[in-house]
């Protein structure tokens, strides 16, 4: 089977909510009710201003850092800005690019997978990680 895809922004985004798990999600949450707080401070003390910009700020870097984080990294990698083309077979999957990058992966070379909405995620053996013998 031939697959013709180019990744987005929001496949970055999506890809990393499904590896992250429940953190990805619960750290805008936590975020958002920071600025709450701070909100929250600023209408019940007017006067207390600069002990809830603090919180509101993290507040921001909570529900947006991330985001940002994985928008520039896609920016900045020429290399996800090009369409890519898999080859699904018996053997494992053979990834290739028109800049002329290409690779080869066994089925023994992948260790679990991760499927959503948009996307299929396949995750790799570490190479670093300890081997018992």
């Amino acid at each position: 089977m031939r697959i013709a895809y180019k990744l987005s922004e929001n496949d970055l985004i999506e890809a990393q909510g499904q590896h992250g798990g429940v953190w990805t999600k619960a750290i805008p949450v936590f975020g958002l009710l920071l600025i709450l707080v701070g909100l929250g401070s600023i209408a019940s003390n007017p006067k207390q201003n600069a002990g809830a910009i603090l919180p509101i700020l993290i507040g921001l870097f909570f529900l947006f850092g991330l985001r940002l984080q994985i928008r520039r990294s896609f920016r900045q990698d020429n290399r996800l800005q090009h369409p890519f083309e898999a080859v699904i077979s018996q053997d494992g999957i053979d990834i290739s690019s028109p800049t002329g990058c290409s690779s080869k992966y066994a089925w023994s070379a992948f260790t679990r997978y991760v499927e959503s909405k948009n996307l299929f995620l396949v995750y790799g053996v570490d190479p670093w990680a300890e081997t018992t013998g």
